[in-house]
């Protein structure tokens, strides 16, 4: 009786929001703006200044269950990142009709996916019960960690019960069957109103039952924007400043209203490739996707997800090998945007634990052993990082990341992150896995830019101080001048300082008359 009277009250607020929220549509949203022009929003602290923690439940365990992963949540709190993310666990859909992509997965050898949806509202056995998610779900805000989930908006089953309480709400061919779009799966008619209004509901229902703290919207922008910013406005009447949208894919003006970061990796995902030039795949990338971004835009960064585990063979980890995929997880945390990690990438887990058909989890005792072990503390210390030094998470985009030019462009990279008082971080990295020596230019390189999209606010850019205390050396050195070794994967990352506090070769933080000193502005050198 109870649970009837708590679900009443849920749905008069549902419509009640409802109803607020639809007195704005999609007219004030600034979808035809030059996105540079654009500030993105603002949004929760606790995601800015987070990091992102991806799991599939059906792999995260040997049980597969929401309860299970539940117990593996103090885990993740020892670890140190703030915000889990799972992907989908409600309802499948377990018909397999050939037309709707039925054929594809059973090809696989799996008989329902957690893409394909039958009930939006509900938790699918296979994987527990709703109680179950809102048991999980509590149990996370105790531990102090955030709980995003996977919504998928896009698609569903052929057999999904929207389509039968509400017909129209399918794309229909001239014969009035469903209308398979992407992956052959049936797709959401959303010139209906009829879809959004079931799709906002189920947004807030989600929030409001489960209490999750927000959403990664599944190949969002194959979804009309106008659609999330309606989304956006009906979950910040339930929780103003608080709701988390995260948008899979990339187009230049979703963070104005509707989300607080991109994926951005469809066309990055290759960034990180052994033996290409550093300065075009990583550098040039960021400032290609830089300037198409409203201003100040997060990506969500990583080099493995849900998707990526199970396509790529073998896994990145694998061809990587260990070092260099450290210096990417380095990039990830001393990079702007918001790092995630993905279930194993802490422990070097290079399995096949994360194919979609089978049984398969993880074995958590790669922790117990190398290379396993040293990952663990490695990542433990750049969350620590993060979770610490301001310079790492008050901005993004050019304003609180600035490119430094090297003497080795296609080997070397560096940059430098400030803070909004100011304070500023050398990241030194070497993508190669031999020794180099390398000259870092303290000179920023000033971009172009036309004058009508520059603004008279922006802050000083100019890099000040010298080379500071250390905060993480992996295999590099500081030898005065500019002048940077770095062995294979090599990493340099520490404060720049304006008193006399210096790094040189004979140790840390040492005041020694005669020391060598970079001055960085203008890219002088004394």
């Amino acid at each position: 009786m109870g649970n009837t009277i708590l679900k009443s009250c849920v749905w008069i607020a549902v419509v009640a929001i409802g109803a607020l929220a639809l007195s704005g549509r999609a007219a004030e949203y600034p979808c035809e703006t030059h996105a540079r022009m654009q500030p993105s929003r603002q949004s929760p602290e606790w995601l800015r200044r987070g990091v992102i923690y991806q799991f599939k439940t059906a792999n995260f365990t040997p049980e597969g269950t929401i309860r299970s992963a539940q117990a593996r949540l103090g885990y993740l709190a020892d670890l140190g990142v703030n915000v889990v993310y799972t992907i989908p666990v409600f309802m499948m859909d377990d018909d397999n009709d050939p037309r709707y992509g039925g054929d594809r997965l059973l090809k696989i050898g799996l008989a329902k996916s957690p893409y394909r949806i039958k009930d939006f509202f509900h938790v699918d056995p296979a994987f527990g019960t709703d109680q179950d998610l809102r048991s999980f779900v509590a149990e996370a805000h105790r531990l102090g960690l955030k709980v995003i989930m996977d919504v998928v908006y896009l698609h569903a089953g052929c057999g999904a019960r929207v389509f039968k309480d509400y017909p129209a709400t399918g794309r229909r061919r001239a014969d009035g069957s469903l209308r398979p779009g992407t992956w052959k799966f049936p797709v959401f008619d959303y010139t209906n109103p009829a879809t959004r209004e079931y799709f906002l509901t189920n947004l807030t229902y989600l929030q409001i039952d489960y209490g999750v703290d927000g959403f990664r919207c599944d190949v969002g922008t194959a979804v009309p924007l106008d659609f999330w910013c309606d989304g956006r406005k009906r979950l910040e009447a339930l929780r103003p400043g608080d709701i988390a949208l995260l948008c899979e894919g990339f187009e230049p003006n979703t963070q104005v209203t509707a989300f607080d970061a991109d994926y951005g990796w469809f066309r990055g995902e290759n960034v990180f490739s052994k033996g290409e030039s550093a300065n075009e795949r990583i550098r040039r990338y960021w400032e290609a996707v830089e300037h198409e971004s409203t201003k100040g835009a997060k990506f969500i960064r990583h080099y493995e997800n849900h998707d990526l585990a199970v396509q790529i063979r073998p896994r990145r980890e694998a061809t990587w090998g260990a070092a260099f995929t450290e210096q990417v997880l380095a990039w990830m945390f001393f990079s702007d945007g918001v790092p995630m990690l993905f279930s194993g990438n802490e422990i070097a887990d290079t399995s096949d634990s994360q194919a979609w058909a089978g049984r398969r989890f993880i074995d958590w005792s790669q922790a117990e052993a190398e290379p396993g072990r040293s990952r663990l503390e490695y990542v433990k210390r750049l969350i620590e990082l993060r979770k610490t030094r301001r310079e790492l998470t008050d901005g993004c985009g050019r304003l609180y990341q600035i490119w430094l030019d090297t003497s080795l462009p296609d080997d070397v990279t560096a940059f430098v992150r400030r803070s909004d008082a100011g304070k500023m971080l050398l990241v030194v990295q070497n993508w190669r896995d031999r020794t180099l020596e390398a000259d870092v230019s303290f000179a920023n390189t000033k971009e172009s830019m036309p004058d009508w999209l520059k603004e008279e606010d922006d802050p000083d850019l100019t890099v000040r101080g010298s080379v500071g205390n250390p905060l993480l050396v992996r295999r590099a050195s500081f030898a005065g001048n500019g002048r940077f070794r770095l062995e294979g994967y090599g990493t340099f990352v520490a404060e720049l300082q304006n008193d006399d506090v210096r790094y040189n070769l004979q140790g840390f933080g040492k005041k020694k008359d005669g020391a060598t000193r970079t001055d960085f502005v203008a890219g002088r050198v004394e």
